[in-house]
């Protein structure tokens, strides 16, 4: 897409094949350009073994880091946190599971389907550390080894963050309505 005219309601684009310019018109126009992981300002977040896990490349990344990995902690109890949780468990490691929220999956399911699943994670052996607050990371010898938070310090030597994203919308600031997701 070249260009967007909202008052219009047109869209011109290139097409990249053959170089030809097409241009349509449209009643309500649905731009689904993805978004981008929250990456925190945390103090020590610049030590190895501190990545992201939004994506397939990252989720490969994570896939090698924790095959040699013992304490895994991961942040953000949302839908890729609790996999990430599930599937390190199924591995034999041992899993902190941080969020500032008080209890998981907070934003998708009812407090009575959560305690189902934290009560699960529990029996698993998942260290829960809920309603905490990640202040920041300590290393040593340029790689992580604590995770601290507003309540306890946390032993890892792999953090995985899942602290959410934010829309992709810059290239339509200011040309139409949008939602705030």
């Amino acid at each position: 897409m070249t260009v967007i005219d909202t008052g219009n309601q047109l869209i011109t684009a290139k097409n990249l094949s053959i170089g030809n310019i097409l241009q349509d018109s449209y009643d309500k126009l649905i731009m689904t350009t993805g978004s981008w992981a929250v990456i925190p300002k945390f103090e020590g977040f610049e030590v190895d073994n501190i990545i992201l896990c939004m994506n397939y490349a990252h989720a490969q990344t994570v896939i090698q880091k924790a095959k040699r990995a013992s304490k895994i902690a991961v942040i953000g109890a949302g839908y890729i946190g609790n996999e990430l949780v599930k599937r390190s468990t199924l591995f034999g490691k041992n899993v902190t599971f941080i969020d500032s929220e008080k209890r998981i999956l907070n934003r998708y399911l009812d407090e009575e389907f959560t305690n189902i699943i934290e009560a699960e994670l529990n029996k698993r052996g998942i260290n829960l550390a809920l309603n905490e607050m990640v202040k920041k990371f300590e290393g040593d010898n340029g790689k992580v080894t604590k995770v601290v938070t507003n309540e306890q310090v946390y032993d890892a030597d792999l953090v995985i963050l899942c602290i959410g994203s934010r829309p992709n919308t810059d290239l339509f600031k200011g040309r139409g309505n949008m939602l705030p997701n």
